[in-house]
């Protein structure tokens, strides 16, 4: 698992578009190659205990909205973890930016 200077480990694997919601509310999933940002090779993406995740909510927000959308749930760059990574307001899905601690994760597709 090559290291991540913002912590944890890349990754690779393949999606075939079917994400548990726990991974992300209303998560528009992914298919095809992707590279996903972990805190160790052997946490599950599914692990939504708090604290345990590579990113806290406006660190991820940061680099997606760099890379992409800024939505956790859209688009080529979208985040997984703990449900305070997230903030479910007027049907729409957002990060909790206000939480500092590590609850989030990403997921990147690179090539369909």
């Amino acid at each position: 698992m090559p290291a991540a200077r913002v912590g944890g480990g890349f990754v690779v694997g393949y999606a075939d578009g079917k994400f548990p919601e726990s991974l992300s509310p209303q998560n528009q999933g992914m298919k095809g190659t992707i590279l996903v940002l972990k805190s160790s090779p052997d946490d599950s993406i599914a692990l939504d205990t708090p604290d345990k995740h590579p990113l806290s909510p406006a660190r991820a927000a940061q680099i997606d909205r760099k890379l992409d959308d800024g939505k956790p749930n859209k688009g080529f760059v979208q985040a997984y973890g703990a449900p305070s990574c997230f903030t479910i307001e007027d049907g729409g899905v957002s990060y909790a930016e206000a939480n500092i601690k590590k609850d989030c994760g990403l997921i990147f597709r690179i090539a369909d």
